[in-house]
């Protein structure tokens, strides 16, 4: 869908108040843009609403399967959202709610924001609508906390509901997906075919997902998997070798006929560290593709195990796999850029040494890229055990499917115009996407298959999206969080993606994002305050400037005033942090401090 047609489609909902946007926005209107156009290109991503009756904020929080999708939450609700009866504005009661669940996820008190949910969950006089949510969001952050039996007795401790709202996925695959992971495939396996059994679950792919799990046999469980293979068109599953058990290691796909178009040279760049157990079964899965043309640049990071033995036996078998060995060890972010130098095709995307891909994946991708005006394009997954058993990511949710940002698909010459990944230890994915569409447009990334799982991804408890300083909550509050909003900040900024100012926007990230902080930090004052509120940061600014405080070093401690709406940091704070006397601090990291002041009152 083009820009124009996304204009149209947001106007159709007639949630798109022009007068009341210029009003409430006068910027718009000195910057001439319409205002549908500025919602779409700018004004969703700054929190704003696109008219009185639609909550650009409550529709992300309330959906965060439409937050992690990126796509512009009216856009959402024009394509899907208003036919799937999802809500544009809440009460009163449900944005608070909405607030609450942000803080208890971005580091706030714990117990005082659980028991805040609670008082909703189990308030008689709120709507039931309301109260199976609050015990929803109740049950999956006790999951989270390894709490299994209070979050079984939460979320079966529901109101009276409607049977529509107790057929609702959101709560009957969550609840699966809470039987599953206290061993109860009974009760997992009733709630599911209650939602399959209903109109709006039919063959839903999240759902059939999590039943996989619940067979009684691994032909049962591939035969459910395959459900979802064969829906989306795709090729079925099969065991590579019978005789052995179903395994993330021991699958391959149907044959396939090699792609008839050849639109030129693919580079798989795939960083390897360690990766022995899995590595083959990952390359395996590149060279059975469907799309023949392609090359594996494979880096191996120093490994000190077997795989680069490995990887050069694989290499021997079949030509189009090249590999290069780094000189020290430096992630695999350093590593897919050392790839990306050596990258020969038209086109290059990557691949984890631990994930499986589908035969026809890059087939699919690319076809979906070339037959389109989108600059790169994704694919979804799953993540999995080594048994093949389906999780749902980092935390219990109603979806299993996610789209993936490392298998972002682009011509090379949009790397030669946009440059190389962040030298970082995560999110540079994420960073890359949205340096794209900061120069080309939200719609320039386009996202194939969105009901089947193209890849499968080993859930690693060991890799950084689980380690705690790098962990994924930290999209919330913490490293990832600030990584992500210094790089919006920048994207925003006019020249913003220049050379000069790409090396100014890396100089403000934590140094905890190129490598792990071990040694205790010294500071003279540390400020903490809600680094959203443009008075506080106007306070800390003051301070900080404060000549009687020249050659301190001033560390900023970010804590939300719970009883604000969540915003993004205000521009004032990332000015500050461009100075060589602040460091912005990350939960996680030792701190010594002379001084502290608490601004939030």
């Amino acid at each position: 869908m083009d820009f124009a047609a996304q204009v149209k489609a947001i106007r159709k909902t007639g949630q798109v108040h022009s007068q009341w946007y210029l009003d409430a926005y006068p910027d718009v209107a000195r910057l001439g843009m319409e205002p549908a156009e500025h919602y779409l290109k700018y004004g969703a991503a700054m929190g704003r609403n696109p008219g009185k009756n639609f909550d650009t904020r409550f529709y992300l929080e309330r959906y965060p399967d439409v937050a992690e999708t990126g796509m512009n939450p009216l856009l959402h609700y024009a394509r899907f959202g208003e036919r799937e009866g999802r809500d544009c504005k809440g009460s009163d009661l449900e944005k608070d709610m909405a607030r609450l669940n942000h803080y208890l996820w971005g580091g706030g008190p714990a117990e005082r924001l659980v028991a805040s949910i609670e008082e909703i969950a189990d308030n008689p006089e709120a709507p039931a609508k309301v109260r199976l949510t609050a015990a929803r969001k109740l049950a999956i952050w006790h999951a989270f906390q390894g709490d299994l039996p209070a979050a079984l007795s939460r979320i079966a401790a529901l109101p009276d509901i409607t049977p529509e709202q107790v057929n609702e996925k959101s709560y009957l695959v969550t609840r699966a997906f809470l039987h599953l992971s206290d061993n109860d495939q009974i009760a997992a396996r009733a709630a599911l075919l209650q939602f399959l059994g209903t109109a709006a679950g039919q063959d839903d792919a999240d759902a059939l997902l999590a039943l996989a799990n619940t067979g009684a046999s691994d032909a049962d469980r591939l035969a459910t998997i395959n459900r979802v293979y064969s829906n989306a068109g795709l090729a079925r599953l099969r065991l590579s070798d019978p005789a052995q058990p179903l395994a993330l290691g021991n699958v391959t796909g149907d044959a396939v006929p090699p792609c008839a178009a050849d639109h030129g040279l693919v580079s798989v760049i795939m960083p390897i560290f360690n990766a022995a157990e899995t590595l083959e079964t990952a390359i395996r899965s590149l060279c059975e593709q469907s799309y023949r043309n392609i090359e594996i640049v494979a880096v191996d990071d120093c490994s000190s195990d077997e795989s680069f033995l490995l990887l050069q036996r694989l290499a021997a078998a079949d030509p189009r796999i090249r590999f290069v060995r780094q000189e020290e060890n430096g992630g695999a972010y350093p590593a897919r850029n050392r790839g990306l130098k050596l990258a020969r095709g038209d086109f290059v995307t990557t691949h984890d040494a631990d994930d499986w891909s589908h035969p026809q994946k890059i087939e699919t991708q690319l076809r979906a890229l070339v037959s389109s005006k989108a600059s790169g394009v994704v694919a979804h997954w799953v993540r999995v055990k080594p048994d093949l058993t389906v999780t749902t990511n980092w935390r219990v949710s109603s979806e299993a499917l996610h789209w993936s940002h490392s298998s972002f698909l682009a011509r090379k010459a949009l790397f030669d115009e946009l440059g190389p990944w962040d030298n970082v230890r995560i999110s540079a994915d994420t960073e890359l996407i949205w340096r794209m569409q900061a120069a080309h447009g939200w719609h320039s990334l386009k996202k194939v298959m969105p009901h089947a799982p193209l890849a499968l991804a080993l859930d690693d408890e060991t890799s950084l999206t689980r380690t705690k300083q790098t962990h994924v909550s930290t999209i919330y509050y913490g490293l990832r969080r600030f990584y992500r909003e210094i790089a919006q900040y920048w994207h925003r900024q006019p020249g913003g993606l220049s050379p000069e100012n790409h090396a100014r926007r890396l100089k403000m990230v934590p140094e905890e994002m190129f490598g792990k902080v071990e040694e205790q930090v010294s500071l003279h004052l540390v400020l903490r305050g809600d680094c959203s509120d443009p008075q506080v940061v106007a306070q800390m600014a003051s301070i900080i400037e404060d000549p009687a405080r020249e050659g301190q070093r001033f560390g900023l401690d970010h804590r939300p005033n719970l009883d604000r709406t969540p915003k993004r940091f205000c521009n004032g704070f990332f000015k500050l942090l461009e100075r060589e006397d602040v460091r912005l601090i990350v939960p996680g990291t030792p701190i010594r401090a002379s001084e502290e002041i608490d601004l939030n009152g």
